[in-house]
């Protein structure tokens, strides 16, 4: 027997792949990935304004860093900087990127947010050019 998703009530019904057992329910699912939504786009907003700021601030020490560690590693530079600048932005450590991503450590948990400004930052990147 099938559970509803929010209530985790049981659903009883023959169709396939229900998830919710009533009305309220599927309304309340609804407002809730509404809502959701709603705050990843004011973050969103917030991360590409960092992104702008960033790429014109790059400050010579991560430079240096990301210049010594590409040559280390044999990765390109701007992935190196653009990666060190997403683990400052989300706070977190920068040996989570080299760690992870230039030493290969898939052991290590994936970080989201890291991946997200990542991103955000290697676009903003190639819309000033």
């Amino acid at each position: 027997m099938t559970k509803c998703v929010v209530c985790g009530e049981p659903i009883f019904s023959s169709r396939k792949g229900v998830k919710y057992c009533n009305q309220n329910c599927t309304q309340k699912a609804y407002d809730r990935k509404r809502a959701a939504s709603t705050k990843k786009s004011e973050s969103d907003d917030a991360v590409n304004h960092d992104a702008s700021k960033v790429v014109k601030e790059f400050n010579l020490n991560n430079w240096d860093k990301a210049t010594i560690l590409a040559e280390e590693y044999k990765k390109d530079i701007q992935f190196i900087q653009r990666s060190l600048e997403a683990c400052r932005l989300a706070e977190v450590p920068e040996s989570y990127f080299i760690d992870r991503y230039l030493k290969g450590d898939k052991s290590i948990p994936l970080n989201e947010e890291v991946n997200v400004i990542s991103l955000k930052l290697q676009k903003e990147v190639y819309r000033q050019r």
